[in-house]
């Protein structure tokens, strides 16, 4: 969902409810993605490539650039 008190506009919250989760989406222009209490794990397209990523516990992970050519798509959330 959208963060509506997020002064610039431009970021989500998600959150998993169980004690696991999945999420297909696909945020163009993602450079960090934040986790707080699950083993998260991102899928992010950069180059036409994909792979997949952990995201730090309790931390912001920088997960690719967020403009220009070589901008980073967030495709995925999986959540354990």
């Amino acid at each position: 969902m959208r963060d509506d008190k997020d002064p610039d506009g431009g970021h989500y919250c998600f959150q998993a409810r169980g004690k696991s989760g999945h999420l297909a989406l696909e945020i163009p222009e993602t450079y960090p993605i934040k986790n707080d209490d699950h083993d998260v794990k991102s899928t992010v397209t950069v180059k036409g490539k994909t792979s997949e990523l952990p995201v730090v516990q309790d931390s912001w992970t920088g997960i690719g650039q967020g403009v220009g050519p070589d901008h980073a798509v967030l495709i995925a959330i999986k959540a354990a």
